[in-house]
């Protein structure tokens, strides 16, 4: 990929709670935060999982893994949980669509990827086959882990199993199209899964962060998802909250073995009915540092560079971000 991953780690369990749904311009609850969304592994013909690093190590001396594998599986290890739609367009120009569909269905034979089918419990019918969504696998996990100690901390398959783990997913994959969307126009230089900010804790951590080479200079962008399935108002004021505390101590928003360039935070919501129920219980201009709010019907209806808000007194004004208009040239 195009962007320098630092260490994937996952940030804090989703807190879920009664849902209540903020619908799109159109009425539809948005398929990345539904709370119905629910995840099945789906196992591929010939499954033989390999649980040992002298197995995986001895694919790799024959051959059997390959260096376009090799691609395939620190991609989606620095990803963490991504669409083989990301994958795709992250190699375009590399790899043909179908490359990366036939390496990933090598992959999962032998666990070094695990595959989900997600979809809308009850109304499958009301929603399109969303595209097949990856994880590293337990071989996966060991032969990255083998080949790249000390440099990533790449997420166990386990993370995804059992309850709240389709919450975990839609986060993961609703940042990875961002993140997706800035290689592709080719603006990103580092991104960081689970930030550590400079005089903050734990439960401070910025949940995804990203630094854009801009012709007007560098810009870093720090990213929280709010999610239907949990109590996104307390957990960005909370959030929000801590982060005023650091900045103040700190005298600026600094994430640890990550560039320090001028912040803007972005709370990343599906829908501008959402933004505009934070906006209300949260006085978004009050804080030291910008922060705006992305939205995700906005994206798919405007394009990227017009789904942008700020706060502007009790109401939301859009802004143009020209910068992320079009895919840029070499």
């Amino acid at each position: 990929m195009a962007i320098d991953n630092y260490a994937a780690i996952p940030q804090e369990s989703i807190e879920e709670t009664e849902s209540l749904y903020y619908v799109s311009k159109d009425g539809i609850i948005p398929f990345l935060d539904h709370p119905n969304m629910v995840a099945h592994k789906k196992l591929p013909k010939h499954y033989r999982a390999y649980y040992s690093l002298k197995a995986v190590i001895s694919d790799y001396q024959r051959g059997i893994i390959n260096e376009n594998h090799i691609l395939i599986l620190k991609a989606l290890g620095d990803a963490i949980c991504c669409s083989e739609d990301h994958l795709r367009r992250c190699f375009a120009g590399k790899l043909s669509r179908s490359q990366v569909s036939k390496l990933l269905d090598q992959l999962a034979t032998n666990d070094y990827v695990q595959r989900y089918k997600v979809s809308v419990r009850g109304e499958e019918e009301s929603y399109p086959n969303f595209s097949r969504v990856f994880v590293l696998g337990i071989a996966g996990k060991l032969l990255m882990d083998h080949f790249y100690s000390g440099m990533s901390n790449f997420v166990h398959p386990e993370r995804f199993h059992g309850p709240g783990a389709s919450g975990l997913m839609q986060r993961y994959i609703a940042l990875n199209e961002l993140r997706t969307m800035f290689i592709e126009r080719r603006v990103a230089s580092k991104w960081q899964w689970s930030g550590s900010l400079i005089g903050g804790n734990s439960t401070s951590k910025v949940s995804a962060a990203v630094e854009l080479n801009l012709p007007q200079g560098r810009l870093n962008i720090y990213m929280e998802r709010a999610q239907m399935k949990q109590n996104f108002i307390g957990y960005l004021k909370d959030k929000l909250g801590k982060w005023e505390f650091v900045y103040k101590k700190q005298n600026g928003l600094k994430i640890r073995n990550f560039p320090v360039n001028p912040t803007t935070v972005v709370l990343y919501v599906s829908t501008l009915s959402m933004a505009q129920a934070i906006h209300k219980e949260i006085v978004i201009d009050s804080f030291p540092f910008p922060v705006w709010f992305l939205v995700e019907e906005e994206v798919e209806m405007k394009g990227l560079e017009y789904s942008f808000y700020r706060a502007d007194k009790e109401k939301l004004k859009r802004l143009h971000v020209g910068f992320l208009a079009t895919t840029q040239e070499n």
